[in-house]
């Protein structure tokens, strides 16, 4: 039986990239499992190309969230500065500056303040604006330096005291020409929303989301603050995973903390039964060298056995000429994580909470599993939230969600170790074991005489009446 991999790998595009990404035979596509796009970069080819009725590629994310700010242009090598040095910057769209840097900016004017902290390329370079320095009254701003260190090309600029918290409606006034809600609901597996959002707000971005019979595409919480880090356990029952931003996380607490908070916001979750994605610098240094440093392959082992679901690769690195070696890299140190057998994850839940029914069944499963040696726990899932439950247990166990949507197939894939399984029509309960059988055979890893825990529980649309299924089968 081959290994897969179960911890997912994804990337952020931009508009110029994805339509690259889509057209052309990219070397990349063979390790990413989903791509994230910003809404305002949307449009009907896009989603069309990530239709899962007509399609078999990668998942799609859409990031309903504010784009970048600013962004350093026009510079064609890196730059060091040291402690005290004094940064120029000057809105490209203004007549070049001798010593400026060009920063390409739609909100220059509000963009600094007075003493306000300044992070370019998120933290590579610390500075702070000086103090009689006002690009409200100027095209350009003057910034002294805190933390020495390198600005690369196209960084971006990060300056968190001047950043404004927008509306659903602001950051949505209007979907793009030929998007609609419906080619969103069938085409992207996740939403991703601002860490600042309240439960109205992304209930209120559900509602557009959600048709009769489609729950839509899952909606996630971005971690980007000391806020969001703060009210997203409030607000759990409102999405079902999170995006943890450890770099712009980082800007607003100490850095220090990062790894216990990782671990916490990932223990949480589990507990959940959420999904947690992990974006960060991973690899970052493979944007300018062809091998990534010790700390950053520590990094990724750490954050695959502390049990994230997914994990983001450095933006930089799709500017460098790494970018493939890059991806299959953190493939290989996943895959020797996963299977890995003198290496114990952080996260099997020893002493599963009982909240409701669907915990003692899942809970059953797994001990029943681990007792007969099965290969893998099969479900019946209608909208993910028992496969979901599956697998939030324990890392060693793979589970196939058998679905009669493919839309949900797709979505399925978002969590780590879950392969999501399309059957077309919707059989009967004295039918389904029969066909679930075969097309797992087709469609998974899973071989003649591999024994299954098979799960169905009230929710399936399998049964018209209560019924919870719980058996042990032999492909």
């Amino acid at each position: 039986m081959t290994a897969t991999r179960k911890t997912r790998i994804f990337s952020a595009l931009t508009a110029g990239e994805i339509s690259d990404f889509l057209s052309s035979d990219h070397k990349e596509k063979e390790h990413l499992d989903f791509v994230r796009v910003n809404i305002a970069d949307i449009n009907a080819e896009t989603l069309a190309s990530f239709d899962p009725n007509t399609s078999d590629s990668c998942g799609l994310v859409i990031d309903f969230l504010p784009k970048s700010r600013a962004q350093i242009t026009g510079l064609n090598e890196a730059l060091y500065f040291k402690s005290g040095q004094t940064v120029h910057l000057q809105n490209a769209d203004s007549k070049p500056k001798e010593n400026h840097i060009a920063l390409l900016s739609e909100d220059f004017e509000n963009l600094f303040g007075p003493n306000e902290k300044v992070y370019l390329g998120f933290g590579g370079l610390a500075c702070s604006v000086l103090e009689d320095s006002n690009s409200a009254k100027s095209d350009c701003v003057s910034l002294t330096v805190t933390l020495p260190g390198y600005l690369n090309p196209d960084s971006y600029v990060h300056v968190p005291g001047t950043k404004r918290q927008k509306s659903p409606e602001e950051l949505v006034p209007e979907l793009p020409q030929g998007v609609s809600w419906e080619s969103i609901r069938n085409s992207a597996a996740a939403c991703v929303v601002p860490g600042y959002f309240g439960k109205e707000d992304i209930e209120k971005l559900a509602g557009k989301l959600k048709s009769t019979g489609n729950e839509g595409p899952w909606i996630f919480y971005k971690i980007d603050s000391e806020e969001s880090l703060k009210n997203y356990r409030v607000h759990l029952d409102s999405f079902r995973g999170v995006l943890l931003s450890r770099r712009e996380l980082a800007l607003s607490i100490d850095p220090a903390l990062l790894p216990i908070v990782t671990k916490k916001v990932l223990e949480t979750c589990h507990d959940h039964a959420k999904v947690v994605w992990v974006a960060s610098e991973i690899f970052g240094t493979m944007a300018v060298k062809p091998i990534p440093t010790r700390a950053e392959v520590s990094d990724l082992a750490n954050v695959v056995i502390d049990g994230a679901h997914g994990v983001m690769p450095s933006q930089e690195i799709k500017r460098g000429e790494s970018k493939d070696s890059a991806l299959q890299l953190m493939h290989e140190v996943i895959m020797d994580m996963e299977t890995n057998e003198s290496i114990e994850p952080n996260w099997q839940i020893g002493s599963p909470k009982m909240r409701e029914e669907m915990d003692a069944i899942a809970v059953g499963a797994h001990t029943a599993a681990k007792r007969v040696g099965a290969k893998a726990i099969v479900c019946i899932t209608e909208s993910g939230n028992t496969a979901c439950k599956l697998a939030s247990l324990g890392p060693t166990l793979p589970v196939v969600g058998v679905t009669f949507d493919k839309v949900v197939a797709k979505r399925l894939h978002l969590v780590r170790g879950v392969q999501g399984v399309y059957i077309k029509g919707n059989p009967k309960l004295d039918e389904v074991l029969a066909i679930v059988k075969n097309k797992i055979k087709e469609r998974t890893y899973l071989e003649k005489g591999d024994k299954i825990v098979f799960v169905s529980v009230t929710l399936s649309s399998v049964s018209t009446k209560n019924s919870n299924l719980f058996t042990i089968q032999t492909i």
